[in-house]
């Protein structure tokens, strides 16, 4: 598995913060999953390509199920401070 650099992983946090979450595609959601995998995933932890492929795949699939979910609100998402301040501190 290709593991991002520290530029990747800042131009995606840095993309991912500059959008509202209203407007955010679902190519955003995927991207969003693959960069906390990416920052979060333990550097010795050995993954085929393959194996890190059929993860991100599963992940996708929950994502799509949730969007496509149709209780799922499709009001425009209310900024929570709260949420932003845990989330800003989480990817630092």
């Amino acid at each position: 598995m290709d593991r991002w650099s520290s530029d990747r992983l800042g131009e995606v946090k840095n993309y991912l913060e500059g959008k509202h979450p209203g407007t955010w595609s679902r190519e955003d959601h995927y991207l969003a999953a693959e960069f906390v995998i990416q920052r979060y995933l333990p550097a010795d932890e050995k993954r085929t390509q393959q194996q890190y492929e059929a993860s991100m795949r599963d992940l996708k699939d929950k994502i799509d199920r949730n969007i496509d979910t149709p209780n799922a609100p499709k009001e425009e998402v209310k900024d929570d401070p709260e949420f932003a301040k845990w989330l800003k501190d989480a990817l630092k």
